[in-house]
């Protein structure tokens, strides 16, 4: 999900409605369907404000952080603002 949501992303809905028009087969028309179905709207439920009342401090890291946060989103392992949390208290304050 993360891959397809990567390489789609940066399209706007034309171009990829085009994509999806003018694919030569059905597995293409499918993902590009999943994306607009499935991925689109999918974003990590923290916020910047939220990583500094963590105690994290602003800089490149955040990007980092929100990238990390939306590969787990695609990916079901993380569901709730909790998981999130739980995640980065995790994977970035206490390596």
């Amino acid at each position: 999900n993360y891959q397809l949501y990567t390489l789609l992303a940066p399209y706007d809905t034309e171009t990829l409605l085009y994509f999806m028009a003018k694919a030569g087969n059905e597995k293409t028309k499918r993902l590009i369907s999943s994306y607009f179905t499935k991925l689109k709207g999918i974003r990590p439920q923290l916020t910047g404000k939220d990583l500094i009342a963590l105690g994290l401090t602003p800089g490149p890291q955040f990007k980092e952080i929100f990238e990390r946060l939306l590969e787990a989103r695609l990916g079901n392992r993380l569901k709730t603002k909790q998981d999130e949390i739980r995640f980065v208290r995790d994977a970035f304050m206490n390596p």
